[in-house]
C-alpha cells in the first residue's frame, strides 16, 4: 500500500504538538532576528572567501551561478548556471548575486542545536541535475561532519536553540536555513515529539545523535509548469508505484509559491533500492510525457 506523504506540519497537527516548531523560512526569519543574517547568501559566500558579488559586479572567472540574495521560499528559485560574460549580461536581475560554480557533490545537512551545541545530525547526498533541480536524494547514516562546518556553527550559532539546515558543495556552505529540510523523511515520531520539547522547553533528551533511522532514497520528479495536471492519469501512476512497494508518494502543487519559475516538482517518492528507484522514475516520466 502506498501511503500519503506526511510532512512535519502534518505530524504536528496529528499529535497536537506545539505550533512553535519552525517549519519554514518565513516563520524562521521572524522568530530569529539575531540569526537570520545566514539567509543572505552573498554574505555567506564572502564570509568563506568564495568569489561572489551582487549583480552589476563583473565576475573574473566562469562558470558561476546566479540566484536571489535572499530566498525564503526554497526549491532553488532563481538558480541558473552562467557559463560566460554574454550569458551574464543576458541575466542581469535586481536582487540577485553571483558566486563561483562548484561542480562537486552536494550534501544537505540537518542539525538540531541546543544552546549552540549540535545534538543530532542528518545527512543526505543530493544528485543534482546542474539546473537547480535534483535527480535523487540519498540518506547517509553516521556521516561525519567536517571541522569547517562544525567551526562555522560554533562561530555563527552561539546560544542558538532550534534547527539548522545547510546545503554544502565541496565543503562550501552555499545556503543555510533556520529549519529542517523541507522534505521530512528521515525521522520518526519520537524525533518530532522531541522537537516539541526543544521549542517549548529548550530540552533535548534523545540519545541518538545521527539520523536517518533507515537508509532510503528520495526521487523527485520535475515537470514544466505548463503541464496540464488535470489530464494526467494519477490512478495509473499510483498503481505503478504500488507495484514497486514504495512506502509513500508525495504529490505537490506545481503552482505553489514554493516552486521555481519554469519547472516544478510534481511528485516525490521514497524507496530503498537506487536502481529500482531510477527505473520507476523513468516509467513515471514516460507516463507524464
Amino acid at each position: 500500500m502506498v501511503k500519503d506523504y506526511q510532512s512535519l506540519w502534518d505530524l504536528i497537527q496529528k499529535y497536537n504538538l506545539s505550533e512553535d516548531i519552525i517549519i519554514n523560512d518565513v516563520d524562521a526569519w521572524e522568530k530569529y532576528p539575531v540569526y537570520r543574517k545566514i539567509y543572505n547568501k552573498l554574505d555567506l559566500a564572502l564570509e568563506q572567501n568564495i568569489a561572489a558579488g551582487p549583480i552589476g559586479i563583473i565576475p573574473q572567472n566562469f562558470p558561476i551561478v546566479i540566484k536571489p540574495i535572499i530566498n525564503l521560499f526554497g526549491m532553488s528559485r532563481g538558480f541558473k548556471k552562467i557559463n560566460n560574460i554574454t550569458e551574464y549580461e543576458e541575466n542581469i536581475k535586481d536582487g540577485y548575486f553571483w558566486m563561483t560554480y562548484f561542480p562537486g557533490k552536494q550534501y544537505n545537512f540537518d542539525f538540531v542545536i541546543l544552546n549552540g551545541n549540535i545534538k543530532t545530525i542528518c545527512a543526505i547526498y543530493s544528485k543534482d541535475n546542474k539546473d537547480g533541480s535534483f535527480n535523487y536524494h540519498q540518506f547517509l547514516q553516521n556521516y561525519k561532519i567536517s571541522n569547517k562546518i562544525k567551526n562555522w556553527i560554533k562561530k555563527n550559532m552561539k546560544n542558538y536553540t532550534g534547527c539548522l539546515n545547510m546545503e554544502v558543495i565541496d565543503n562550501n556552505i552555499i545556503e543555510a536555513h533556520l529549519r529542517l529540510n523541507g522534505d521530512f523523511y528521515g525521522y520518526d515520531i519520537d524525533f518530532v515529539k522531541e522537537l516539541d520539547k526543544l521549542f517549548t522547553k529548550k530540552e533535548w533528551t534523545l540519545s541518538k545523535s545521527s539520523y536517518p533511522l533507515n537508509p532510503k532514497i528520495l526521487f523527485p520528479i520535475f515537470v514544466s509548469k505548463d503541464l496540464n495536471v488535470k489530464k494526467l492519469n494519477f490512478k495509473t501512476i499510483v498503481n505503478l508505484c504500488k507495484s514497486y512497494n514504495i512506502p509513500s508518494l508525495r504529490i505537490d502543487n506545481i503552482h505553489s509559491e514554493y516552486q521555481q519559475d519554469n519547472k516544478a516538482r510534481l511528485f516525490m517518492f521514497d524507496i530503498d533500492d537506487l536502481d529500482k528507484g531510477k527505473e520507476l522514475k523513468n516509467k513515471i516520466l514516460k507516463i507524464i510525457s
